[in-house]
């Protein structure tokens, strides 16, 4: 059975998905951030999980096929 390219991407993306989803749930302790003026705490999942989806978006925005 030979692998495909179609194969190989979803295959990657699956194992990175389930990488970042055990990152997520070992990691749901409370973090201070600061950001120019604001300082907050929040879990380090939300924190972990908001910075992979921009990294997602901005992903999609800059090699979007045209």
């Amino acid at each position: 059975m030979a692998v495909t390219r179609t194969k190989a991407k979803y295959f990657t993306a699956g194992a990175l998905g389930a990488m970042i989803l055990i990152l997520v749930f070992q990691n749901s302790g409370n973090t201070r951030l600061d950001f120019l003026f604001w300082d907050f705490t929040l879990p380090k999942l939300v924190l972990i999980l908001v910075t992979f989806l921009v990294g997602v978006f901005v992903g999609k925005v800059l090699f979007r096929r045209r």
